[in-house]
């Protein structure tokens, strides 16, 4: 037991309690002006620039720079490991791979003509996010709300802005449910 009573190892804490961390940002010293030991230090952008410049300064000896470059994230691949790379996540090796649904192409029924009549159907405002055509200086996106190409009758189509459309392409089962239940 320690001092509060609390066996050792066991979690206390409540739901509502504050974390016992709460409040620990900024440079922490004691009243003797030395750090304690578990304090977090939060160096201000002088005390950092003093820092990166001294780090410049350094002489490293070869062994330390070798240990330094194994440490060092972001190395940099050759061209051959990069192909090598590619080529392990092409189509169905890929973990977004749908079957080649991708290649399939749209129907002709699927035109400008079509397009256009679903933007003016959703007053030219995405219908996710209420922005306006006029705002974005582009033109929206139609989306298929069943993620079938064939499928263009006009109760399958809404009008999306591109980001909003993007967002789309992640977990296509609750996207189609939540579309649904807006038309």
């Amino acid at each position: 037991m320690n001092a509060k009573g609390n066996k050792p190892n066991s979690t206390s804490f409540k739901k509502g309690s504050i974390p016992w961390n709460k409040g620990t940002k900024g440079i922490m010293k004691s009243n003797s002006g030395t750090f304690k030991k578990g304090m977090k230090v939060i160096f201000t952008d002088t005390h950092r620039k003093k820092l990166r410049d001294k780090a410049k300064k350094r002489k490293y000896t070869k062994e330390e720079k070798e240990r330094l470059s194994e440490l060092r994230i972001g190395t940099k691949h050759s061209d051959e490991t990069k192909e090598k790379i590619r080529q392990s996540h092409l189509g169905e090796k890929s973990h977004l791979w749908q079957g080649g649904k991708s290649f399939e192409i749209y129907p002709r029924a699927f035109n400008s003509i079509l397009k256009e009549k679903i933007r003016k159907r959703d007053n030219y405002t995405c219908q996710e996010c209420s922005i306006h055509q006029n705002k974005l200086k582009q033109k929206l996106s139609i989306h298929h709300i069943d993620y079938d190409k064939k499928n263009n009758e006009e109760n399958n189509l809404i009008s999306l802005c591109r980001n909003c459309h993007q967002k789309t392409n992640f977990n296509q089962k609750d996207w189609t449910n939540h579309f649904k239940e807006k038309i």
